[in-house]
């Protein structure tokens, strides 16, 4: 998406010579997702204008699917970073981990 929305800038980078490092700082996640959202409700009133209504739903149901992954990973980040300790840190570390020893062949 971010390749798409560059092309959709390119003038305006070039016009007032932005650089990667610059459109680095910018683009951070919520802008970046707010400019997908925007861009794909374009994109979806694009189709409707020209009365391809079967694109603009399939449009709208991955952009309501997508919304629901967001709000369920989002729901998710405070639980996991909660259960990550100094112990488990330290014991993935070592390879100490139930889950390190299923990864290691056996001789």
């Amino acid at each position: 998406m971010m390749e798409t929305l560059l092309c959709l800038i390119e003038r305006q980078i070039e016009k007032f010579e932005i650089t990667a490092d610059e459109i680095g700082d910018v683009f951070d996640g919520k802008v970046l997702q707010a400019a997908t959202i925007a861009f794909f409700a374009e994109y979806a009133d694009f189709f409707l204008q020209t009365g391809q209504v079967e694109k603009v739903a399939s449009i709208r149901e991955t952009m309501t699917s997508s919304a629901r992954i967001r709000q369920a990973v989002a729901e998710r980040i405070p639980e996991k970073i909660a259960a990550i300790t100094s112990d488990l840190i330290s014991e993935r570390l070592s390879g100490n981990t139930q889950e390190s020893s299923e990864l290691t062949p056996e001789a």
